[in-house]
């Protein structure tokens, strides 16, 4: 289940990487939750994607979640706003990219981790860099990216 394995990454987090815990804000309420509608058709936004952002709605600063990676952990605010700039056809984006990646994990330099929203990779991560015209499915959901992340935690 997904929120005992969130639970299992606080508590790693707690003992192991004190800064990173810190870094990472208080779940998202009700209200910021429905922000995120604009990003996902028809306006369904995943349980496990709800369940992740009522966990804590992304991080401040710049520690990595992943103790593998340099990525932090998009707070919803700025899961919509790098949606839309990515979405934005007067906008300079190496392609190719699809309304239905939605990006949840940030590395500060213009490439992503996004959560595929429809078709036959749904619910699969894919990786997105801004210099690459490759996009490869990094994870095949989002429990795998967890498993990682608490992986590396407990490390």
């Amino acid at each position: 289940m997904i929120v005992d394995t969130l639970e299992k990454i606080d508590q790693a987090l707690q003992n192991n990487f004190y800064k990173v815990y810190e870094s990472l804000q208080p779940g998202a309420t009700d209200d910021e939750l429905a922000l995120l509608k604009v990003c996902f058709p028809s306006n369904q936004v995943p349980e496990e994607i709800v369940s992740l952002y009522k966990w804590h709605n992304g991080q401040l600063g710049s520690y990595s979640l992943n103790q593998k990676d340099n990525r932090t952990f998009l707070p919803i605010d700025e899961v919509v706003s790098s949606w839309e700039f990515l979405n934005d056809p007067m906008e300079d984006i190496s392609e190719p990219l699809s309304k239905t990646w939605v990006p949840i994990l940030y590395n500060g330099a213009g490439d992503y981790l996004m959560y595929e929203t429809e078709g036959a990779d749904k619910g699969k991560i894919l990786s997105y860099w801004h210099d690459s015209k490759r996009r490869e499915v990094v994870y095949k959901n989002l429990k795998e990216l967890e498993q990682e992340v608490l992986s590396a935690a407990m490390a």
